[in-house]
C-alpha cells in the first residue's frame, strides 16, 4: 500500500543520512565517509531492493540505524544505549535473524572489557553470554515449527525456495534444530562452504 511504501522510503532516507556519520566514526576521514554515502546512493540495485522487498530492506536499513546508535552518537550521551536497545528490538521484530547480532554485541562488550583491562570479567562474560546465546538460539530454532532450517541446505537453495540438485539425505536424519544444522555442517563441510560461497556471490 501507499502508506507502507512511504514508511519504507522514510526509513531508507533516515538510514542513508545516518550512514555517512557511522562511516566517519570508523574511518575518521570525511572524504571516505562522503564517498561511502555516495556509493550507497548511486547503487541502483540497493535502491531498487529497498523498495521491492519491505521486510528485508527494512531490516537492513534498521541495521544501519542500529550501527549509528551504537557508534555515531556521542559517547557522552547515555541515551545512545537506550536508542540502540530500541532499534535492536525492532530488528528482532522485523526479522528473527536479528538474533544473530547478539554475538556481535557480545564481542563489542568483551573488547570493551579488555580495553579496561578487566580480564576476569571478560572471561566470565564470554562463558556466560556465549552459553546463553547458544541456548537461546537452540530454543528459537526448536520453537520455529513453521520453518525448516535444514531443507534449504538439503535442496541447495541459493535463492529462497529455488532448489538446485538436492543432497541425497532425509530431513529427519538431521532434525529441525541447531544440533541438526551442526550435524549437517560436520557431515557435509564442502557442500556447506560451497553453498555459502554461492549465496554470497548471488547477493552481491
Amino acid at each position: 500500500t501507499l502508506g507502507v511504501y512511504a514508511f519504507q522510503l522514510i526509513i531508507n532516507l533516515l538510514a542513508t543520512c545516518l550512514f555517512p556519520i557511522s562511516c566517519l566514526y570508523f574511518s575518521k576521514n570525511i572524504r571516505i565517509a562522503f564517498i561511502s554515502a555516495f556509493l550507497l546512493i548511486i547503487c541502483l540495485s540497493w535502491q531498487y531492493w529497498t523498495t521491492a522487498l519491505y521486510t528485508e530492506s527494512f531490516f537492513c536499513c534498521m541495521i544501519i540505524i542500529f550501527t549509528y546508535c551504537l557508534f555515531g552518537i556521542s559517547k557522552k550521551t547515555n541515551l545512545k544505549y537506550l536508542y540502540a536497545a530500541l532499534c535492536f528490538c525492532i530488528l528482532l521484530f522485523a526479522r528473527p535473524t536479528g538474533i544473530l547480532l547478539i554475538p556481535v554485541l557480545i564481542c563489542l562488550l568483551i573488547f570493551r572489557l579488555f580495553e579496561l583491562k578487566k580480564l576476569l570479567a571478560a572471561v566470565v562474560c564470554i562463558i556466560v553470554l556465549a552459553t546463553g546465546f547458544f541456548y537461546l538460539l537452540h530454543y528459537e530454532m526448536n520453537s520455529a515449527a513453521s520453518f525448516d532450517f535444514i531443507k534449504p541446505f538439503l535442496e541447495r537453495n541459493i535463492i529462497c525456495d529455488v532448489p538446485d540438485k538436492p543432497i541425497n539425505a532425509s530431513i529427519d536424519l538431521y532434525g529441525n534444530n541447531l544440533n541438526g544444522l551442526l550435524l549437517f555442517i560436520k557431515q557435509n563441510p564442502i557442500d556447506f562452504l560451497k553453498l555459502c560461497g554461492l549465496r554470497f556471490i548471488a547477493f552481491w
